[in-house]
């Protein structure tokens, strides 16, 4: 067990983890309070462009720090963790390590997040892990393709902490799959 603990990165109500990965200077606009709350003093990194960019390698980079940070904090959580960057190596990573639940998003390289799903649940393993899209993607659409390709739970970023922390209370009581299906922010309100 670690000797220390990190409980907190960032909020989904101001500076977002996709905000940490993608300024230096305090970003804080969600809340609608023009920028001016909070401190000046962060600890963000830009990964070389400040704000949106379409450039591949830095789009990659920040996502990898994204991983990195939620890893991190379910790590200091007391749980077990492993990342992969791509479709491809989540299934790879399933069917090595039989993890009991996983957080994919949809949108991965070389294999989708769907496509990945689908291919976890053919896998011949000794136990089914509770499957869970992280994503941007929140139509009802997509919400109906994600259950259809396997997954147990479909939760649009930025997630409300309280709904991961139910995932996580669930899976340790061993409720997870049962309390999964169709879990969404909705279930949490303000």
């Amino acid at each position: 067990r670690p000797a220390a603990s990190v409980n907190f990165i960032t909020a989904h109500d101001g500076f977002t983890l996709l905000d940490l990965v993608s300024y230096d200077a305090k970003h804080n606009e969600a809340n609608l309070e023009d920028n001016a709350d909070g401190t000046n003093d962060n600890r963000s990194w830009n990964c070389g462009i400040e704000g949106p960019t379409d450039d591949p390698s830095i789009l990659e980079l920040r996502s990898r720090l994204q991983r990195a940070l939620l890893a991190t904090l379910l790590t200091f959580s007391g749980h077990e963790t492993c990342t992969a960057n791509d479709g491809l190596a989540a299934v790879d990573a399933a069917a090595n390590l039989q993890p009991d639940v996983i957080f994919m998003d949809i949108g991965l390289p070389v294999l989708n997040g769907y496509e990945a799903a689908r291919r976890i649940r053919e896998l011949q393993c000794d136990k089914k892990p509770v499957l869970v899209a992280l994503t941007g993607w929140a139509q009802d659409a997509d919400r109906r393709r994600s259950e259809s390709a396997g997954f147990d739970a479909h939760l649009v970023k930025p997630v409300d902490d309280r709904v991961l922390g139910k995932l996580l209370v669930d899976l340790r009581d061993g409720n997870a799959r049962e309390n999964a299906k169709g879990l969404m922010a909705a279930d949490f309100p303000a």
